[in-house]
């Protein structure tokens, strides 16, 4: 009994596979569309499938007719199997001009074919034969959907100048009419020929329907693709714009060291003489008292060793200071923010002088940060070279003008305050202070891009904040904080 039910199972799986292959080759050989237009397949399918059911209704009229004729020929009032089978063949060969692509000239011609026989029909019963308007309206509908809605108006008014026409003709009895059938109630052929038209109107609609949500899904999973590539390449453009704009802000920031260490050289060189001299001459005393060693007391040589070593270590510094500013190495340590202040205000030192400039730093402790210290040395020359220059054109009398630099803790972090009762800056000016190539100097003094720079640095590598509070002839107040986490250890 067993090996019983596993036969079964086994011819069950296989006639499966059977109906499954046959569909497939069914459904290839008949219904799949051939265009390659996403409207033309959805028509073409549309056709494809309202023709095979077409012939196989047809199939069935005429085994009906067959075996009607056969069964009593002389009264059968039933349409010839000559007929029958003649429309069958008509429709196989449509189906087949449709498979080779002619799916538009057979829509044409199952329409003419439509509005041909409607037209006779009327001709002959008369326009209110409810056939006849039914199947006008079934060829609107099916020219509408198999070909387009020009078409559709087109055959709808073809049928209403066929009405009018027709309509005129029999009302001054230029056309015979045969209105016996009106006087017959409506036999159930009747009602099944109308219900016939009904079905293949919905069948059309619905085959339409169906193909219309498939497009539509369609539509929406290419919209939803498409928008994610967008969303994609937003990001990855978004990505590449701020990539792009790092490379451009070092490549401006390179230039911008070779600027300012252009304006400041002159400076650095009348700062470089003294030590020089210093070592100059301590180097010439030495060589005079090394011809009179014997007498000279060491101490004395020990001074001048120790005063020319002095002037060579500050001439280093000061090289060293400058060589830092040029250079552009990313290197991230633990650095002192005291001490980098301090050189930085070496390198200004002649042009403060000049300026009659005091600088006051006054650090309550020495504090350590975490990033590049060359970078952050370059904030603090940009931002206290615009004290400076904020000074330009203002009379200090008697007394020198002063920039106050302050370094403490907050909650937020370490707070640097670079400060100057210089000209101000009007209100509608300090939005712009920080945008690129935006400078209140003009460009013959200035470039525009330092503060920009200086936001870059202090937002991308110390993840802090910089802003400004400046009011006219009062002076301005830089405000740098470095968040606790970017504290150094």
């Amino acid at each position: 009994m067993r090996i019983t039910y596993l036969y079964v199972i086994r011819i069950i799986i296989i006639l499966m596979k059977f109906i499954d292959t046959l569909y497939s080759r069914l459904y290839c050989c008949l219904f799949l569309p051939t265009s390659s237009h996403p409207d033309d397949m959805r028509r073409e399918s549309i056709l494809n499938i309202l023709l095979v059911g077409s012939i196989g209704v047809a199939g069935i009229a005429v085994l009906n007719n067959c075996v009607t004729h056969l069964m009593n020929v002389e009264s059968s009032k039933a349409v010839p199997p000559s007929f029958a089978i003649v429309f069958v063949f008509l429709l196989v060969i449509l189906l087949y001009i449709s498979r080779k692509g002619g799916y538009k000239i057979v829509s044409y011609i199952l329409i003419f074919i439509g509005l041909f026989v409607s037209s006779l029909t009327i001709i002959h019963w008369g326009i209110s034969v409810p056939s006849a308007l039914l199947t006008y309206s079934l060829m609107i509908i099916m020219s509408g959907i198999l070909l387009s809605s020009r078409v559709a108006f087109f055959v709808s008014f073809m049928i209403a100048g066929i009405m009018v026409i027709i309509n005129y003709l029999q009302n001054y009895q230029l056309l015979p009419v045969d209105y016996s059938w009106k006087q017959h109630a409506a036999t159930i052929s009747d009602a099944l020929s109308y219900s016939f038209v009904f079905l293949i109107i919905a069948l059309i609609s619905w085959l339409f329907n169906r193909e219309s949500e498939k497009a539509l899904e369609r539509a929406r999973a290419s919209e939803a693709e498409l928008k994610k590539e967008r969303d994609l390449l937003e990001i990855k453009v978004e990505e590449r714009t701020q990539e792009l704009k790092r490379v451009q802000i070092e490549e401006i920031s390179q230039l911008y060291r070779f600027v300012e260490m252009g304006k400041i050289t002159s400076g650095l060189l009348h700062d470089l003489v003294n030590p020089l001299n210093v070592v100059s001459l301590n180097l010439e005393l030495l060589k005079v008292q090394s011809k009179r060693i014997d007498t000279q007391k060491t101490e004395e040589i020990t001074e001048s060793i120790h005063t020319a070593s002095l002037g060579a270590k500050r001439l280093e510094k000061f090289i060293y200071n400058a060589r830092r500013q040029l250079q552009n190495q990313d290197v991230v340590k633990v650095f002192s923010v005291d001490q980098e202040i301090e050189d930085t205000l070496k390198l200004l030192e002649h042009k403060t002088k000049k300026e009659r400039i005091e600088v006051i730093y006054t650090p309550e402790k020495s504090f350590f940060v975490k990033g590049n210290p060359i970078k952050f040395s370059q904030v603090i020359l940009n931002v206290v070279s615009n004290a400076i220059d904020a000074y330009e054109g203002v009379s200090a009398g008697e007394e020198q003008h002063t920039i106050a630099i302050h370094v403490i803790q907050k909650k937020l972090g370490i707070v640097c305050t670079v400060q100057d009762w210089g000209k101000g800056i009007s209100t509608s000016e300090i939005p712009l202070l920080f945008d690129p190539f935006y400078t209140t100097k003009g460009f013959e003094k200035g470039s525009g891009i330092g503060l920009s720079i200086c936001k870059e640095v202090i937002e991308h590598d110390f993840k802090g904040t910089i802003t400004v509070e400046s009011t006219q002839e009062k002076g301005t107040i830089f405000t740098i904080t470095i968040p606790i986490d970017q504290y150094g250890s």
